[in-house]
């Protein structure tokens, strides 16, 4: 649960604006082009960017800052796989992510002060916790897991024996419906593709 000085900032906004009646005036399902339903939107945006030091600009404004952001866009790699209607047809198609993650800003670095240049290499070093505190070497080290006090052992042969193993790639088609039946959120994610002809395949 976060919590903070940003929190307990947004918690006084929020009583601050409910006090007004504004959550209740704008808060809620547009249900037709009410002018005052708008002009409320519009206060609350505003009383709510004033409160947290924010600022209001376009979209216009906003998207050519995210290039600054943005990683060099790469040829999509495709999915091909054969697609089943029924049992007879058969068709070849590559299937592309319609949405992917946005790029994250770059991880931090380490550098020396004295020569940012340098190179810095981590080296990791086991310890038994006893008192003697003597080394373990990295090949007599495997993972474990905390069963209460008991330490349950997971080694490579445990990790690929229950490792997921898919069967062939397929693509089976169970039905057809109309797009107005398909929410908008379920198009979200990396879990939505979209599907084309494979390329020179007749």
């Amino acid at each position: 649960m976060p919590s903070g000085p940003d929190v307990i900032t947004m918690n006084m906004v929020r009583i601050e604006l409910e006090s007004e009646d504004i959550f209740d005036r704008c808060i809620s399902p547009s249900l037709n082009d009410d002018i005052n339903q708008k002009k409320n939107g519009i206060i609350l945006l505003s009383n709510l960017v004033t409160q947290i030091d924010g600022i209001i600009c376009s979209f216009e404004d906003a998207l050519p800052q995210l290039t600054l952001y943005q990683k060099k866009s790469v040829r999509p790699n495709p999915w091909n796989v054969i697609m089943d209607i029924g049992s007879t047809i058969k068709i070849p198609v590559s299937g592309y992510l319609m949405i992917s993650d946005g790029s994250s800003l770059p991880s931090w670095k380490k550098a020396l002060i004295a020569d940012q240049e340098a190179r810095i290499v981590t080296e990791v070093s086991f310890f038994n916790d006893d008192e003697n505190q003597s080394v373990v070497e990295k090949d007599n080290v495997i993972k474990a897991y905390h069963f209460g006090p008991t330490m349950i052992p997971f080694t490579g042969v445990d990790k690929e024996a229950m490792s997921y193993k898919s069967g062939e790639r397929a693509l089976n088609i169970l039905g057809f419906t109309s797009s107005s039946n398909i929410p908008r959120h379920l198009l979200l994610g990396d879990g939505a593709y979209y599907f084309t002809a494979q390329k020179d395949n007749q």
